[in-house]
């Protein structure tokens, strides 16, 4: 009973164990080896890769981990979590790094290659090195360009009950108001209000600024935070978009400077980050 059990679980976390996307290296004649891991192999623009980068060595050899340069590849390292050593089988040592990532912009980007610099006992040295990971990087407004963040919720179908109940105490307000108040009451109940203006989407507003000349910038500053207020709070808490709600600040309360970006310049960045094509935008 119990061995069924042990292959139950074993055979649902094997897939869960194997989820996502690893590349790794190894020296057979040091013995040391490098794996790079990534949880998944699409990730929102929003969101945050935690990277897992694991070395393995002999304690006679030195090595040293080479992590690629981050502002070149698109990525930007938010954190590094380095868990202390480990010995393991064949008293090797086992040293695992995790890379917290935050992506630039929406796109196929790639993760690596890492390198290990291996240093033997009689001071040679040789290098071993991971093949890149490529991620794909999600937007994180609809290709629609309709404002909608990915993923659009699907519409829920009404209730014929709710309908018929809805129905039923129309009827009975409407009768109520034609013994109690007369056919002007009636005029009034059946009136129907006019239908508000609707309100721009995200995008619209980002676009609307960005094709702009503004008369008054100080007002496109204040609609520019009210925009991003509107965006999902992962997008909201982005090293760029923090960026630039941060500009629109300071462009608010602080004296003109001709370093501030103009307002069309923060719409049309925010517009790229989003996943948008800010040619027509410029236009």
């Amino acid at each position: 009973m119990m061995s069924m059990l042990r292959a139950i679980v074993l055979a649902l976390l094997v897939p869960l164990l194997a989820a996502g996307v690893s590349v790794k290296a190894s020296d057979p004649q040091s013995g040391a080896r490098l794996s790079v891991h990534a949880p998944r192999e699409r990730i929102g623009v929003a969101e945050r890769l935690a990277l897992r980068v694991e070395t393995v060595w002999a304690p006679e050899t030195g090595v040293e981990l080479v992590a690629p340069e981050w502002e070149d590849t698109g990525w930007s390292l938010i954190d590094l979590v380095a868990e202390p050593p480990v010995v393991i089988e064949d008293e090797r040592v086992r040293e695992t790094r995790i890379y917290i990532l935050e992506p630039f912009l929406p796109g196929a980007y790639a993760v690596g290659p890492f390198k290990l610099e291996i240093i033997g006992g009689d001071g040679g040295a040789l290098v071993i090195e991971t093949d890149p990971i490529t991620l794909d990087v999600l937007g994180a407004l609809a290709e629609t360009n309709g404002g909608e963040l990915n993923p659009a919720a699907e519409a829920i179908a009404p209730d014929p009950d709710d309908e018929r109940a809805s129905d039923t105490a129309a009827l009975i307000v409407v009768s109520v108001a034609v013994i109690f108040a007369g056919s002007e009451a009636v005029v009034l109940l059946l009136t129907r209000k006019r239908a508000p203006e609707p309100v721009p989407s995200v995008s619209e507003q980002l676009t609307r600024i960005a094709r702009g000349r503004p008369a008054d910038p100080q007002e496109d500053y204040s609609t520019l935070e009210r925009t991003f207020d509107r965006l999902e709070p992962r997008l909201r808490q982005t090293s760029e978009f923090r960026q630039l709600i941060a500009t629109c600040e300071r462009a608010r309360f602080a004296p003109a400077s001709s370093e501030t970006p103009a307002p069309r310049d923060i719409a049309r960045h925010a517009l790229s980050l989003l996943g948008h094509d800010t040619g027509e935008a410029a236009a």
